[in-house]
């Protein structure tokens, strides 16, 4: 499995999006702010995108970003979720 980057880039579509990611990726993702989140997923971002269905654009601009690496500051549990899901220490 792989983590991506989703971002709802309009505010407007933040909650619904934000729905939609805790229905499909329940036990797999981490709300990083609003309209952010970290989803851990088979496939690419395109794979991740037509399951959000932001691929057709119904959650209006939105982007899914493969995560290959990582660094930065954070809170301990933004840490601890890429740690466990991501195969990076």
């Amino acid at each position: 499995m792989a983590v991506f980057l989703v971002l709802a880039l309009t505010d407007a579509v933040a909650p619904q999006l934000g729905e939609k990611v805790k229905a499909l990726y329940p036990t797999n993702h981490l709300v990083l702010a609003p309209g952010r989140w970290l989803v851990r997923s088979e496939g690419v971002s395109k794979t991740v995108s037509d399951a959000l269905e932001i691929t057709p654009g119904k959650f209006g601009h939105a982007i899914v970003f493969g995560v290959s690496g990582y660094f930065g500051w954070a809170l301990p549990t933004v840490w601890e979720w890429m740690g466990a899901n991501s195969g990076h220490q």
